[in-house]
């Protein structure tokens, strides 16, 4: 059985909404503006980044929050689609996008303030139509990828995109179910299927990508760690030895930390080519990673409990109290100071560093 990434509940809910659009005339919603709701803030959001000096937030039903005082207060966005929105990345602080279910790609130039859809599984059919599977590929390979674009050109919205990535304002990636890659270099105003392109033979999920170092990185289920090579053009294999879902990554350019279902946690000091088993003592997934001022490394788990790394991931100790709510993602504030997004919407939690002691299962 596969399992899905911080974006389960996310699914949960959009089955309810379903029902209860059947019962009332359904709208679809890539073509419904996201609803402006005081309650937004406390509602779903599954991810949190700062787009300079601002901190962005997206989450269920095409919400987008934005706060330009470190989280105090915030602003809700003008949103032409009510999707539920899965992640966000900003490689300027006036340039960012969203992804999420129905395939849909947003973009904003304003930091954040008003997005434009570039993109939905509606035009699946047409960016796939004149896509040409490289000559090199075996036949097995061949009859794999056609079908891989048949079922995305017949399925469409039904595909979501988990993660986004951004080198800057033209050149980006957006990540999904069933290693669906797409990349553009132009800012988003056409896009081409790299699917032809990752060493990922059994179209595992995608759930999170990112930067670390100077290397890409996207990670998803069965411990896949794939590593962008500019050279080649490819995303290379260079996974952990778990056969669980890894729902996120994190580390500098000394050490790269994956990590995801029921605490599993995995360090490399050379780019994935070897890796080493991090104790947690925690059962639960880990869903949100924070890189502190000071260097030091947080995680949060999806129960709210939070894990602190001062020696570069060698080890982790339990920050205690932990969150009191789930959570989907984390963003540092200060040095002792984070953002926690989850199903309650954000709150600002301080980390006393004096409050770190070994957690038991």
């Amino acid at each position: 059985m596969r399992s899905y990434s911080r974006v389960a509940l996310v699914v949960i809910m959009f089955l309810v909404s379903i029902g209860a659009q059947t019962s009332y005339g359904f709208k679809d919603p890539l073509d419904t503006d996201a609803v402006l709701s005081h309650l937004a803030e406390k509602s779903l959001l599954n991810s949190v980044v700062s787009a300079g000096d601002r901190l962005v937030a997206v989450g269920q039903r095409g919400h987008i929050l934005y706060s330009d005082n470190e989280g105090q207060t915030w602003q809700q966005a003008y949103v032409p689609v009510s999707s539920d929105l899965t992640d966000v990345h900003f490689p300027t602080p006036k340039h960012g996008w969203a992804v999420g279910h129905d395939s849909v790609v947003l973009k904003t130039t304003d930091g954040g303030t008003t997005w434009e859809k570039q993109l939905d599984g509606r035009h699946f059919d047409q960016l796939f139509e004149g896509f040409s599977i490289p000559e090199e590929v075996i036949d097995f390979e061949f009859e794999m990828l056609q079908m891989a674009i048949d079922r995305f050109r017949m399925q469409g919205p039904e595909n979501p995109f988990l993660s986004v990535w951004f080198e800057d304002e033209s050149n980006g990636f957006v990540f999904g179910v069933f290693n669906l890659i797409l990349r553009t270099t132009d800012g988003g105003k056409s896009w081409s299927p790299w699917i032809a392109k990752t060493e990922n033979p059994d179209e595992l999920h995608f759930y999170s990508a990112q930067r670390v170092g100077e290397e890409l990185y996207v990670v998803g289920e069965r411990g896949l760690v794939l590593r962008f090579d500019q050279g080649v053009g490819r995303f290379l294999d260079v996974s952990a030895p778990y056969q669980g879902t890894l729902f996120g990554l994190t580390g500098n350019n000394d050490v790269l930390i994956v990590f995801g279902l029921r605490g599993h946690i995995f360090r490399s000091e050379n780019k994935g080519v070897s890796w080493t088993e991090v104790e947690s003592n925690l059962s639960v997934s880990l869903t949100g990673a924070a890189v502190m001022p000071n260097g030091s490394i947080v995680l949060v788990g999806q129960n709210g409990s939070m894990l602190r790394s001062f020696d570069n991931g060698a080890t982790f100790l339990a920050v205690l109290p932990g969150m009191s709510m789930p959570a989907t993602d984390i963003i540092a504030l200060t040095a002792n100071k984070v953002l926690v997004a989850g199903p309650r919407g954000l709150v600002i939690q301080s980390l006393d560093p004096q409050a770190i002691t070994y957690n038991h299962k």
